[in-house]
């Protein structure tokens, strides 16, 4: 951090640390807080980390499996589809007429979420 700090660090490559703590003035910890600094570059590696390994397709791929758990869920998106087909075609327009999508999509990676799941399996092995 002091080297960031100073403009001394001397590297090109650009890593989640460095990331977070040029995020640090754009963002800075409560100042009536008692936490360090820390605890805000910590918030931010978490928050990059995570968004991190969310990616789309290990989203779409939880979807996925719960549409083949729950083919009801599955039936229900693919008739709030066809209808903002039939009323708006492919288009943009479409994707703003399907509120069902989205809710699945944000309770999947809610409920679901990649990185805890990736996290809780190693400490399940440690305890």
């Amino acid at each position: 951090m002091e080297e960031e700090k100073l403009g001394t660090r001397n590297s090109t490559d650009v890593d989640a640390l460095q990331s977070a703590i040029k995020l640090l003035p754009e963002h800075p910890p409560d100042p009536g807080s008692a936490a360090p600094p820390t605890n805000a570059l910590a918030a931010q590696l978490w928050q990059l980390t995570w968004a991190g390994a969310q990616a789309p397709s290990m989203t779409l791929a939880n979807m996925l499996v719960q549409v083949l758990e729950t083919p009801a869920h599955g039936e229900a998106l693919r008739e709030e589809a066809n209808a903002a087909i039939r009323s708006h075609g492919w288009s943009d327009a479409m994707l703003n007429h399907m509120p069902l999508m989205d809710s699945f999509i944000r309770e999947v990676q809610r409920l679901y979420p990649i990185l805890s799941c990736m996290i809780r399996k190693p400490l399940q092995r440690i305890s």
